[in-house]
């Protein structure tokens, strides 16, 4: 019985699937690779405007990778801002800083980790930096549909992002629900330029690699 056992957990371990007993493998949802377009509506009726979030520009070097991710309104094109994301870090994927449309930028001392690179639904990873403390959670997965794909329902990973100062503008604190392979089917930050009481849902995504569709 032991010899079974030991066969069934090797052979769990080497599926290749993305959640195992140690959690869930969060890189993929994250979509960083190739050049990304997102299109969103937001639900509420008050907000007007269609969100574009396109990659801006990345790099590797060592085993980091850092992604600028900008931020506009689509007609008339208004820029709104910008966040960028690091990852290959120990500590998991991050945010190191961000911008506002008229060129401010807030870079972190220590970059906000949003996502430990393996997490189990319930795990939490805090930062301490510029003087806030910001805490992310894996609360599970969780159902995402969207606009784009109608013919099925996604299955995201839903992250909750906080910060222990009340009076924030900070673009990239609240909830978010990440597809495999597609980034944000859904989110919803409630303070900063595209702050919106309603979810920000998914209509259209485009990716390329070296100017070919994904």
């Amino acid at each position: 019985m032991q010899i079974l056992t030991t066969i069934f957990l090797t052979n769990f371990a080497c599926t290749g699937n993305t959640t195992s007993y140690s959690g869930h493998g969060t890189y993929d949802y994250m979509a960083f690779d190739g050049d990304r377009i997102w299109r969103y509506q937001n639900e509420s009726e008050s907000v007007d405007y269609t969100l574009v979030v396109e990659t801006l520009e990345s790099s590797s070097a060592d085993g980091i990778e850092t992604i600028t991710y900008e931020y506009s309104k689509e007609d008339p094109q208004e820029l709104l801002g910008s966040v960028t994301w690091i990852s290959g870090l120990l500590e998991g994927i991050g945010i190191s800083k961000y911008s506002t449309a008229d060129g401010e930028e807030i870079i972190f001392d220590s970059s906000v980790i949003f996502a430990q690179n393996r997490m189990v639904p319930g795990g939490t990873v805090t930062t301490e930096t510029n003087g806030a403390v910001f805490t992310s959670t894996l609360q599970g997965v969780a159902q995402c549909p969207n606009e784009w794909n109608t013919n099925e329902v996604w299955d995201c990973l839903h992250f909750t992002m906080e910060v222990d100062i009340a009076d924030h503008s900070y673009p990239f604190v609240g909830d978010f629900w990440l597809a495999n392979g597609w980034g944000a089917s859904r989110l919803n930050v409630p303070t900063g330029a595209w702050g919106a009481d309603g979810d920000w849902v998914l209509t259209y995504a485009e990716c390329y690699y070296d100017g070919v569709r994904c």
